[in-house]
C-alpha cells in the first residue's frame, strides 16, 4: 500500500485524502431513509473513509514501533552514559585500603529486627550496610567481601513475639563472611512474662522455633566473641540455646542488664556465669549492679578487669568491693548512686586505696555525703578525665564538704587531669561552692576540656532554692573572671584548655549580659586573638559550647549574634545558642 500523503512542510504530518461532510444531526434525528442517491453517495464515503482508518492505524503502528526503538536505544545510550560518569567518578580512584577505612569508620552491622508499626502490624525488616555496599559495584562488592571485620558486628532485636521467618541463613552468610575474625555480638529482647512462663506450652512455641535457632546459631559462635551485650534476654531462652561446653577464649568486653528473674534462676544460668568466671580475656563490664542475677559477686574476676560502669548502686558494700578488688582499673562509672542501704558509716569509711592506673572516673551520687566517702577514700595518680555530679542536699554545707574532698583527692593524687565534667544542682551554688571551685581550677594547669552543667531543678525542691543563687549565671560570673587574659595578664589559669562547655537551658537568666562575659573570654582565647596578644602559653581554644535561656519574650540579640558568626568561623565546632522564656 502507498504511503498517506505528507505536510510539505513538516514531511511527518499526516494529510487527510476525504473530505466528505458529515450527516447532519437534524437528518439523523428525522425518521426518513436516505434515497437511493444517498445510499449511493453514503457508500462510497463510507469505503474511503474506512480505507483512511486503516492508514491512520498503520501510521499509529510504525509510531508506536518507532517510539519503542528510541526509547531502547535511548536507554542503552543512558546506561553508557552512566558507565562513563561511572568510570570517571573520583571515588573509583580511591584504593582498596581507603575504603576499607572507611566501611570500618561506619560501624558496619547485621542489624536483624522488626520495623516500624504499620496499621497495627509489624513487619520485619532486615537492614545490613555491609550486604548494601555488596550492591553498589564490584569493587566495592569485593572490598566489602574481603574485610572480614565488617561482618563481624551482629546485633538481634526482638520485640513483641516469636519470628514469623527463619532469618538463619542471612545469619549464617555473614558468620561466613566474617571468617575467622573476633565477633561482636548484640541480643536484645523485649521481655514477655507471660508468653515464656506459660507452663501449657512447650518451650519452643513459648519462644519460638525461628527464633532459638537463631539464637543456637549466636550462642555457638561465644567462643569467638570479642564483645557480647545480653539485654532483656530470658534465661530460659539462654539455658536451652547455650552449648554444653560454653566457653569464651576471645571475650574481653561483656554487657548485661535487664535480665528478667524466673524460678529456677539458679539452674538455667549457673553455665552461663561459670563460662563468664573462666573468660580468660575479660578486660571490661558494664551492668546493672556489680553482683550476678543470682546476687552473687563471684560471676566475674574483678581483679582481672580494666573496666567498669555500673548503672545503679546502693550498698556501700559495692563500692568497698570495687575498689579493695580491682586494683588495676584504668576506668570507673558509677551511675544513679541512690542513698546507701547500709551506709556509709564514717567511723567505718574505707582505708586509703590507691588505684595507680586508674585514668576515667565517672561518679553520679544522689548525695554529696557519698560523694565524699567515695573521694576521701582513693589516691588516683593517673587521672586525666574526672566526671562528677555533687548530687543534692537540704545542707549547703554538705556540698561545699563534697568539693573538699574533691579538690583532697586532686591534690593527694598529684595527678595532671585533662578532662574535668561537673554536674551540679542549681539550688547547690553559693558563694563558698563558687570560691572552692575557683581554687579547685586555678590547680589544674593540664586541663584541656572544661564541662559544666547545671542539672534540671526538681520542681519540689523550688522553695529551698537559695534566692541569690542564680545557677550558671554565678559559674560565669567567677569562670569568665579567671579564664580572661586580660585580668590575668601574668599567669593564665588553665592555660592548655581547647574545649568549653557551659550547659543550663533549665534556670533563666533575667538578661543577657552574661553571654557577653562568655563571648569576651572565648573571643580572647581564638588563635587570631592569641597572636595579636602574643599569648605562647596558651593553646588555642578549639570548641565552645554554650547553651543558655533568658527570661522574657523573644527578641533578636545583634551585637552578640555578630560575635557568634566569628566565633564559628574561628572554631572548629562552635555551638552557642540561646532561648527566651516568658516570666
Amino acid at each position: 500500500m502507498a504511503s498517506s500523503p505528507r505536510c510539505i512542510d513538516c514531511k511527518t504530518t499526516i494529510l487527510p485524502t476525504c473530505h466528505y461532510p458529515a450527516i447532519p444531526p437534524a437528518t439523523l434525528r428525522s425518521n426518513h431513509p436516505p434515497t437511493p442517491p444517498d445510499v449511493a453517495y453514503t457508500r462510497v464515503a463510507l469505503q474511503e473513509e474506512e480505507q483512511e482508518l486503516q492508514r491512520y492505524d498503520e501510521e499509529i503502528e510504525s509510531i508506536r514501533q518507532t517510539l519503542e526503538r528510541l526509547e531502547r536505544e535511548r536507554e542503552l545510550l543512558n546506561r553508557k552514559i552512566e558507565e562513563r560518569r561511572s568510570w570517571l567518578a573520583p571515588i573509583r580512584r580511591l584504593p582498596a585500603e581507603i575504603l576499607e577505612r572507611i566501611f570500618l569508620q561506619l560501624r558496619i552491622r547485621l542489624h536483624v529486627g522488626r520495623s516500624t508499626p504499620r496499621n497495627g502490624l509489624r513487619t520485619y525488616r532486615l537492614t545490613s550496610l555491609a550486604i548494601t555496599l555488596c550492591h553498589v559495584s564490584v569493587h566495592w562488592r569485593s572490598v566489602a567481601t574481603a574485610q572480614r571485620s565488617i561482618w563481624s558486628r551482629i546485633r538481634w532485636v526482638r520485640f513483641d513475639g516469636p519470628m514469623k521467618k527463619d532469618l538463619t541463613p542471612l545469619l549464617d552468610m555473614c558468620l561466613e563472611n566474617a571468617g575467622d575474625h573476633p565477633l561482636e555480638i548484640s541480643i536484645d529482647w523485649c521481655y514477655e512474662p507471660f508468653a515464656v512462663q506459660d507452663p501449657s506450652r512447650t518451650t519452643e512455641e513459648r519462644i519460638g522455633r525461628h527464633d532459638l535457632n537463631f539464637l543456637r546459631t549466636l550462642t555457638n559462635q561465644f567462643s569467638r566473641c570479642e564483645a557480647l551485650s545480653l539485654i532483656g534476654l530470658h534465661w530460659e531462652a539462654l539455658d536451652h540455646a547455650l552449648p554444653d561446653e560454653t566457653k569464651f577464649l576471645s571475650l574481653r568486653r561483656l554487657d548485661y542488664h535487664g535480665m528478667p528473674r524466673v524460678n529456677n534462676i539458679f539452674q538455667t544460668s549457673r553455665r552461663f556465669w561459670n563460662a563468664i568466671y573462666n573468660a580468660p580475656c575479660l578486660q571490661g563490664i558494664r551492668t546493672n549492679a556489680i553482683t550476678d542475677p543470682m546476687g552473687n559477686p563471684g560471676c566475674v574476676r574483678w581483679s582481672q578487669l580494666k573496666s567498669i560502669s555500673v548503672n545503679f548502686s546502693s550498698h556501700y558494700t559495692d563500692f568497698r568491693f570495687l575498689v579493695t578488688h580491682c586494683r588495676w582499673l584504668e576506668s570507673l562509672e558509677i551511675y544513679r548512686q541512690v542513698e546507701w542501704e547500709d551506709g556509709p558509716r564514717w567511723d567505718d569509711a574505707i582505708e586509703l586505696v590507691a588505684l595507680p592506673r586508674l585514668r576515667v572516673l565517672c561518679f553520679y551520687p544522689k548525695s554529696p555525703e557519698i560523694l565524699r566517702a567515695l573521694l576521701g577514700s582513693l589516691t588516683l595518680p593517673s587521672l586525666k578525665r574526672l566526671n562528677v555530679g555533687f548530687g543534692e542536699s537540704d545542707s549547703l554545707d554538705s556540698i561545699c564538704e563534697g568539693l573538699r574532698s574533691f579538690s583532697s583527692v586532686l591534690e593527694r593524687s598529684s595527678c595532671a587531669l585533662s578532662s574535668l565534667r561537673v554536674v551540679i544542682a542549681p539550688w547547690s551554688i553559693d558563694e563558698c561552692f563558687l570560691s572552692l571551685f575557683s581554687m579547685v581550677l586555678e590547680g589544674l594547669e593540664c586541663l584541656e576540656t572544661l564541662e559544666v552543667y547545671v542539672g534540671r531543678m526538681d520542681k519540689n525542691r523550688t522553695g529551698m532554692m537559695n534566692p541569690n543563687n542564680g545557677g550558671i549565671r554565678d559559674i560565669i560570673g567567677r569562670i569568665c573572671p579567671l579564664l580572661s587574659l586580660s585580668t590575668n595578664r601574668a599567669r593564665a589559669v588553665l592555660p592548655k584548655l581547647v574545649k568549653l562547655y557551659l550547659d543550663d537551658s533549665e534556670t533563666p537568666s533575667p538578661d543577657s549580659s552574661q553571654m557577653g562575659l562568655i563571648l569576651d573570654v572565648v573571643e580572647e582565647r581564638t588563635g587570631p586573638r592569641l597572636d595579636l596578644l602574643g599569648r605562647g602559653d596558651v593553646s588555642a581554644l578549639r570548641a565552645a559550647f554554650v547553651e543558655m535561656e533568658f527570661v522574657g519574650k523573644e527578641q533578636s540579640l545583634p551585637g552578640i549574634e555578630e560575635r557568634v558568626a566569628v566565633l564559628e568561623r574561628n572554631l572548629f565546632i562552635c555551638c552557642i545558642s540561646w532561648e527566651f522564656q516568658d516570666s
